[in-house]
């Protein structure tokens, strides 16, 4: 009797664990972060990262990037209307040999900063490398394809940002920072990747 009952209870456990490893496999990637503005306030901001689609939000803006159907779509919450594009294919970015300039501790991770200018501004983007290797290679291969066309260095560093910290070339002055607070793995919302409706297309204008 009791030979059979443990034979019951490693079954059951074994299902338990195959459909919480079947769960885990279906889920995304939710990183919740913090967003500092050019006055030093802060609100809360949110990406989630998915196989084949992204969504960034930080209260005032939303992001949309689908991969299979190949949209990109920013809606403005203040006006109320949203801009759709067609997104580039998903794919790595070719890794680039930027030395750190330093190497220190964010929250749990052990973080490498990298310096960059841009016109009239300075980014130093702190990145990571202590991720989950499907974590760094969905959220890479869809930020690039959203960043298609314009400056996506922060994405062909090693690991994934976790600090974006943008200021003026000539005052040093903040104009804004988004750090990344945590990642956790959440089966997200059916509604989690479309917008309500009422948002005034601009494509139109």
């Amino acid at each position: 009797m009791n030979k059979l009952l443990r034979r019951l209870f490693r079954r059951s456990a074994i299902l338990v664990l195959g459909c919480a490893f079947a769960g885990s496999a279906q889920a995304d990637w939710l990183l919740i972060q913090r967003i500092t503005d050019a006055n030093g306030q802060a609100r809360s901001a949110y990406t989630w990262v998915g196989a084949d689609r992204l969504r960034y939000d930080d209260g005032r803006m939303t992001l949309i990037a689908n991969a299979r159907t190949g949209e990109l779509s920013v809606y403005d919450h203040l006006s109320r209307t949203v801009e759709q594009r067609a997104l580039a294919k998903p794919a790595l970015p070719t890794t680039t040999p930027f030395r750190p300039e330093k190497l220190t501790q964010f929250r749990q991770w052990p973080v490498s900063h990298y310096l960059f200018r841009k016109q009239t501004l300075h980014l130093e983007v702190a990145t990571t490398e202590q991720v989950p290797p499907d974590l760094e290679s969905q959220y890479k291969r869809l930020m690039n394809a959203i960043a298609a066309g314009s400056d996506a260095r922060a994405y062909a560093l090693p690991g994934i940002p976790v600090i974006i910290t943008v200021t003026e070339v000539s005052t040093g002055a903040l104009l804004s920072r988004r750090e990344t607070l945590s990642m956790v793995q959440r089966n997200p919302h059916p509604a989690t990747y479309r917008m309500p409706s009422g948002y005034r297309s601009m494509n139109a204008e």
